[in-house]
């Protein structure tokens, strides 16, 4: 017996699906079109830097600061008047260690003047852990010297 047309273009139709499914990658369908992978979670981490004289051990409120991660700039903020500067995460961009800079020249040009501390600081350790992922908010103390002012 001779397989008709029709029974050929089911088997094709059979086996392309089999195999679609067989590949392991869900595929989700959304209003706006198709996408393959799982949803994102909404968690946020909620991570406090205080930062405090490493000489005086006063907090410094007001200053001025970016978060790099691997040589690029993810966020930057102001400390409150208590000395406590936030940075938030999701489960998609979460960083156990960043760099803390107190925006001096490494990441800023020199031209830009508007978001620079009237007074420099320096972290005494530039790498800040976080202690744990599982802690939804927690705060990392980060000690900060002085920079002399140069001598004119």
């Amino acid at each position: 017996m001779k397989p008709t047309l029709y029974f050929k273009i089911a088997a094709s139709v059979i086996i392309l699906l089999s195999f679609n499914s067989a590949s392991g990658q869900e595929k989700v369908f959304t209003a706006g079109g198709g996408g393959s992978g799982s949803a994102t979670s909404k968690k946020f981490f909620t991570k406090f830097f205080r930062f405090v004289d490493a000489d005086t051990k006063v907090p410094l409120p007001g200053l001025k600061f970016a978060v790099i991660k691997n040589g690029t700039v993810i966020n930057s903020n102001k400390a409150d008047d208590k000395g406590y500067g936030l940075i938030r995460f999701t489960m998609s961009n979460y960083y156990p260690k960043v760099e803390i800079n107190m925006n001096d020249d490494k990441y800023k040009k020199a031209e830009w003047k508007e978001d620079r501390n009237e007074i420099n600081y320096k972290p005494v350790d530039v790498m800040v852990k976080f202690p744990s992922k599982k802690e939804v908010v927690d705060t990392v103390e980060v000690l900060l010297k002085r920079v002399p002012e140069p001598k004119k």
